[in-house]
């Protein structure tokens, strides 16, 4: 048994048949452009998205006078900085 009559013969087995090729272009057409045959207005849940994207999870501008973390050792709740700790004899 050849190729040809090996695919012919999975072809029936399956009971698929190819389409003919004009079929098969035509469908082809179709979906060239996404599947729409006409122009479709965007759904308003999508221009919801877009409003939510740019106006709402905006991270807030960096401040130029955020909390700088004190350079400091807690011990006993007392805060030593560290001149303190290079004058503590041992």
């Amino acid at each position: 048994m050849d190729k040809t009559s090996n695919v012919i013969a999975g072809f029936r087995a399956c009971e698929l048949w190819p389409m003919p090729l004009s079929q098969q272009q035509r469908r082809l057409k179709l979906f060239l452009d996404g599947g729409c045959i006409k122009d479709v207005e965007l759904p308003s849940w999508l221009k919801v998205k877009e409003v939510v994207q740019t106006e709402v999870l905006v991270l807030p501008e960096s401040s130029s006078n955020a909390r700088k973390r004190h350079k400091t050792f807690d011990v006993n709740r007392g805060l030593f900085t560290r001149e303190d700790l290079q004058n503590i004899d041992v």
